[in-house]
């Protein structure tokens, strides 16, 4: 089994209590996609992650329009540019049997953590300005 793990970082931090928990819960279920014991086992685990960032994203739009972020609109692009990069990375694995887990943890690590570290943290700064 693959060893490589997934990892959290605290410059992901957002500071907002359900969005923190939300995005360590994607890194936990990313690490459950990585180290899936078979296919069978890899296309529930992606397909729980896939649900949940939906989910996620969905609760983050909520929160922008809460706070009237200026760049909604662009944010709302880039979650539907990262979906669709992780369907396409699953469907890979699925329909073609392209069985690379590095490209999860590719995706995760680099796509992911640099939109956390970068995009979210535009609308942290703006709530936080909504709050003070």
């Amino acid at each position: 089994m693959n060893t490589i793990n997934i990892e959290w970082k605290d410059s992901y931090l957002f500071n907002d209590v359900l969005i923190d928990r939300q995005h360590q819960e994607i890194f936990t279920l990313a690490n459950a996609v990585i180290h899936a014991a078979d296919q069978s086992a890899f296309r529930l685990a992606a397909l729980e992650l896939y649900r949940y960032m939906r989910k996620h994203f969905s609760d983050e739009k909520a929160l922008m329009r809460e706070i009237n972020f200026p760049d909604y609109k662009n944010h709302i692009e880039l979650h539907n540019s990262l979906l669709s990069r992780f369907k396409a990375i699953v469907q890979e694995i699925v329909l073609n049997g392209h069985w690379n887990r590095d490209d999860i943890h590719s995706f995760m690590a680099h796509d992911y953590g640099k939109h956390l570290e970068e995009e979210d943290a535009k609308i942290a700064v703006h709530n936080r300005m909504c709050m003070a």
